[in-house]
């Protein structure tokens, strides 16, 4: 497909929104996207932009992103996905659209699959939780897809349950910040870990982002998840006490974390 008929396929858009037409060009010239992609990009591009001009840029991009580089059922499945996302409001579609093309490329169906439920969990606590968390996830999958992945486990972990409205905010702000601070080399277990803890007892976990903040940060990754074990064991007996030991505030858990 040439660039003249790339541009022939995106007229619809571009007559509808210029700008979202001139970016589909420039994204998908020269990619060895097909003309069948390329007109899908201007099938769901007019839809998006009669909603909303920007929701329409959103999936635009985001479409262009994905058509060279997913295989055919998945590009549909993505496309399905943005679409309902697009009905139930232009925050959705757009959030749904920029985190699909940054999983699918960087790690396939299985990152693609974490997103999802990181998505669902963070849908259920209300449209404002998704910008922030989303954001961070967006730059983690191009930098260090694993990464990534571990961070979608802990958002599905912690938005899982439902917290008072302002402990959702503080998440909301706390675990982006902190999985971009957290060293490249040691961020991708360090946030299994943190996941691993909110699945088994929530309410210990931002005391563990505070440990992580001091002491346990410099923990390798075994020795890290023995002492989120002996942690999890404390808090089975008592949460305030396990919320005590993941802060280094007791005295056996300075003690453990010295010894490690």
């Amino acid at each position: 497909m040439n660039d003249a008929e790339l541009q022939a396929i995106l007229t619809p858009l571009a007559e509808l929104d210029p700008e979202a037409g001139r970016e589909a060009l420039r994204l998908l010239a020269g990619t060895g996207a097909d003309q069948a992609r390329a007109a899908a990009v201007a099938e769901d591009g007019v839809l998006a932009v009669s909603q909303e001009p920007g929701l329409g840029r959103e999936v635009v991009q985001a479409l262009c992103l994905l058509a060279p580089e997913v295989p055919g059922r998945r590009f549909a499945a993505c496309r399905r996905l943005i679409r309902a996302a697009c009905r139930r409001g232009p925050t959705l579609g757009a959030a749904m659209a920029r985190g699909l093309a940054a999983a699918e490329p960087s790690g396939g169906p299985r990152l693609s699959a974490r997103f999802l439920r990181a998505f669902h969990a963070l849908e259920a606590t209300g449209s404002h939780a998704l910008k922030l968390p989303l954001e961070a996830f967006a730059a983690l999958a191009a930098e260090d897809p694993d990464a990534a992945a571990a961070y979608l486990d802990l958002l599905a972990a912690v938005f899982s349950r439902r917290w008072h409205y302002h402990q959702t905010l503080k998440f909301i702000q706390r675990i982006p910040a902190l999985a971009k601070s957290l060293p490249p080399a040691r961020r991708g277990y360090q946030m299994q870990a943190m996941a691993s803890v909110a699945r088994r007892e929530p309410d210990v976990v931002r005391p563990f982002m505070d440990g992580l903040e001091a002491d346990l940060a410099l923990l390798d990754q075994a020795d890290l998840r023995s002492f989120a074990r002996r942690g999890l064991d404390r808090a089975a007996d008592s949460v305030e006490a396990g919320r005590r030991f993941f802060r280094l505030e007791s005295a056996g858990a300075k003690e453990l974390c010295a010894s490690l």
